[in-house]
């Protein structure tokens, strides 16, 4: 005996070894055990039976005392192994008398016993199914006066029914039934009020094509799909939703699955742990969730996420890399990956309007670069206000929130000679390379060869500017640069001075292209070098009859050669002259600022009459 198993030896066995084998199951074995007041009592299965007190002799009778499927005390309806009807009503037990031929003494057995709930369903084959639990049971064998019904997984399973073998279903009941499965339940769907047992992979299809929540089909079914994320984790889905493993019991062979929302949703379930997904059972769910499901489709066993720029344009994220609507076709469209100049991954994704319901239709995934670094985030509406202190609060939502913490890295903006404007964060330096309504995209000054990017809000004034995301890899040491406020003024003896950082500075030397500063304090050996340019102090803005622009500048002419943002870049009329003028490009003429000349003119300035305002040429 080992357990409660008993093993005979094989006869045939020859020599020093010898073959047992096990003589019957140990599944229903009963198990001999003592009460705590001492009373011997027997244990089959999940039932308890009491030995009656009035037996004597070598035969005892046994009674059971809690039930499984009745928890309270009546009379138990069942047969015998060989058929006949028996009572049984406590330590009691009332066999039918032979005498009685007519089947009234069965009436009251199939009225009173309706305690198993049983669905009675057909198939498109006429064939009948009884439902219990979400299992399902045909016939076996029809007796004339029961019915033997068996689970339709096949003989490995022993769940039996057996019921009256009245014609109307409504009229059956239940005799005896023994519904312990080894198996999960059928996936079934009903059409037309017939009963289709089909495979999990068409059971997905025929909801995706109706567009059906699987949850709505069965009430004994939850229908999750597992699909794998880049890093190889399993992620599980259910109504639209998203779940993630959270935890796993070794004890019990389950995990348990949180909703991947984040601790604000409390939807979570408790699945078997088994190698294939097919064969996982739901034991536990809680599927109330207070968001809306995320948006997503799945391609080749991975998630394919839809996501907006901050100037609307919409985005697909396949394993972690970016892809653009490059071609729109109201059949199918193309995707392209961001990193278009160099990748030729693509895809190829239907047009439906909603997001959800589009499917790849082919897929080319050989990248040849890492993916995109990126943050995915709901835009907020938030409102900025101050306090009578003058402390900043932001409201959102009619909550309002203070600054608990401030990033100590600030962006700051200043200006070049030529009035560009120039970003430095982290002692690098953006220059602005394309504006939209909403956004401004600044790019590393170093292009050529470094790929740095922030995208930051397009406001006029820069302490207002936010920044929406960035890429800061760069390949490349931060720039030497020195920003300086400088201003210059002259003496009164007409002398000019340069103030640079609150020190003064005299014209200590001047060459063709270039001027030497020194301190004005004796003895200290601060020097400051600069452009020799001569600004011009006059300036004369006139049209031609053509309504074109001009300036005059000591007796010579300058057109707009280019017209910049920020800047206005005038060269000479005269062919061939290198003399250029740069100011600021405002709307009033007169006040614009000169921001750098070059006057090297070698042909005399040109004849002109200005008549009625406007230049002409003589």
């Amino acid at each position: 005996m080992i357990g409660a198993y008993r093993y005979n030896m094989d006869t045939s066995s020859k020599g020093p070894k010898v073959r047992w084998y096990c003589t019957r199951y140990a599944y229903g074995l009963p198990v001999f055990s003592m009460t705590k007041g001492g009373n011997p009592v027997i244990m089959i299965g999940t039932y308890r039976y009491n030995r009656t007190n009035g037996c004597n002799g070598a035969k005892v009778r046994w009674y059971c005392n809690s039930l499984h499927l009745q928890p309270f005390t009546e009379a138990i309806f069942t047969t015998t192994k060989y058929g006949n009807p028996v009572i049984i009503f406590g330590p009691y037990r009332y066999n039918q008398a032979s005498a009685i031929v007519s089947d009234r003494s069965l009436r009251p057995l199939f009225s009173k016993t309706k305690r198993v709930p049983v669905k009675w369903m057909m198939k498109k084959n006429r064939k009948e199914l009884a439902m219990v639990n979400g299992f399902t049971f045909y016939c076996h064998k029809n007796n004339a006066k029961t019915k033997i019904w068996t689970c339709t997984s096949g003989w490995h399973c022993k769940a039996r029914l057996i019921t009256s073998s009245d014609s109307d279903p409504e009229k059956r009941s239940v005799i005896t039934a023994k519904l312990e499965h080894n198996h999960p339940p059928p996936t079934y769907i009903i059409t037309d009020g017939f009963y289709a047992d089909i495979g999990l992979p068409r059971y997905f299809s025929w909801c995706e094509r109706r567009k059906l929540c699987p949850s709505r089909l069965s009430e004994t079914i939850i229908l999750v799909k597992f699909v794998k994320r880049v890093n190889g984790k399993e992620v599980a889905l259910v109504n639209g939703y998203t779940y993630y493993c959270r935890k796993q019991s070794l004890k019990k062979s389950t995990k348990i699955w949180n909703c991947t929302y984040g601790g604000t949703c409390h939807a979570r379930m408790e699945i078997t742990n088994h190698v294939k997904p097919s064969r996982r059972i739901v034991l536990s769910a809680k599927l109330e969730h207070k968001h809306e499901p995320s948006e997503y489709c799945i391609s080749n066993g991975f998630l394919l996420y839809w996501v907006a720029k901050d100037n609307g344009k919409v985005l697909a994220v396949l394993n972690g890399y970016t892809f653009y609507l490059r071609r729109f076709h109201p059949v199918k469209s193309t995707w392209s990956c961001t990193q278009a100049g160099k990748c030729r991954a693509r895809l190829m994704i239907t047009s439906e309007k909603n997001v959800t319901d589009r499917v790849v239709v082919s897929a080319r995934l050989d990248h040849n670069h890492t993916p995109p670094s990126f943050s995915i985030s709901n835009e907020l509406n938030i409102q900025w206000v101050k306090k009578i202190n003058g402390k900043e609060l932001a409201i959102v939502g009619g909550y309002t929130f203070y600054c608990h913490k401030q990033n100590p890295i600030k962006m700051q903006f200043v200006k070049k000679q030529d009035g560009k404007e120039i970003a430095i964060f982290n002692h690098y330096t953006f220059y602005c390379r394309q504006q939209t309504l909403k956004t401004a995209s600044w790019v590393c000054t170093n292009s050529h060869r470094c790929k740095a990017r922030i995208v930051m809000t397009n406001a006029l004034e820069p302490w207002s500017r936010v920044m929406k995301s960035a890429k800061l890899h760069h390949t490349h040491p931060p720039p030497t640069f020195v920003i300086h406020d400088v201003r210059w003024v002259k003496k009164r003896d007409g002398k000019e001075l340069v103030i640079f950082n609150q020190y003064t500075f005299y014209s200590h030397m001047k060459s063709m292209t270039t001027i030497n500063w020194s301190c004005t304090s004796a003895g200290c050996k601060s020097r400051l070098i600069t452009t020799n340019e001569d600004m011009p102090s006059q300036l004369q803005w006139i049209k031609k009859p053509n309504g074109k622009e001009l300036i005059i500048v000591n007796q010579y002419t300058f057109y707009i050669q280019r017209k910049c943002t920020n800047t206005i870049n005038w060269g000479c009329t005269y062919r061939g002259c290198k003399s250029r003028l740069v100011t600021t490009n405002e709307d009033k003429p007169l006040e614009r600022q000169v921001l750098s000349f070059k006057e090297t003119h070698a042909h005399p300035p040109p004849n002109y009459a200005i008549a009625r305002g406007f230049y002409v040429k003589l």
